[in-house]
């Protein structure tokens, strides 16, 4: 932008300085004009002949030198718009590839989004599934506290034991005794059939 910034003010600088000269060159074509309607209005043809090619050339001279000056105020502002172009064509391939850049930066935000999302579901979930196994742990300790406080300690362990004994020595003195006496009563039978 500087540099067309800079070439822009060199052609008009350029176009002041020329259109000046251009204007000081055609002031004096009035005056050749008038010099040459003066010797063609002449009777003389000999001195219309030798003194018309004077003005002629003066108002094609400076016909010629405002040509040229036009001509590389021409130049200047050609090299403007062709500085000109060239920046329009790198900001439109610049544009191109910052559009894409842009449509990258999109796509990878959406993605990230996205697993941001999943992870907060995921978090979410864990989170679930923590409080679920607290709440499980939690049980299984009241459980274990209420088992290890219906567990018999002390003289109240020995209290079940004799009790137990006591239930287990009955019980098998009651089914030794029927049993014993279904022998015995076996056998009797058998002896009996016997004789």
């Amino acid at each position: 932008l500087v540099q067309v910034s800079n070439q822009g003010w060199e052609a008009f600088q350029e176009a002041h300085k020329n259109m000046d000269q251009i204007r000081l060159h055609s002031l004096t074509v009035p005056g050749d004009m008038k010099d040459a309607v003066t010797f063609i209005v002449q009777d003389n043809p000999e001195i219309t002949k030798q003194n018309l090619s004077i003005p002629l050339e003066n108002i094609k001279s400076s016909a010629d030198k405002c040509l040229k000056l036009a001509q590389g105020v021409e130049k200047k502002f050609d090299l403007v718009i062709h500085l000109i172009n060239e920046l329009l064509e790198a900001c439109t391939c610049s544009k191109g590839v910052y559009e894409e850049e842009l449509r990258q930066i999109k796509i990878t935000k959406e993605i990230t989004e996205m697993k941001e999302k999943a992870a907060q579901e995921a978090k979410a979930e864990v989170e679930g599934y923590h409080k679920k196994m607290e709440e499980q742990m939690k049980k299984a300790q009241e459980d274990y506290k209420a088992a290890m406080d219906s567990v018999p300690v002390g003289w109240d362990a020995v209290g079940m034991g004799i009790v137990e004994s006591i239930s287990s020595g009955v019980k098998s003195f009651v089914t030794g005794g029927i049993l014993t006496a279904m022998v015995s009563s076996i056998t009797s039978s058998i002896a009996n059939g016997l004789n």
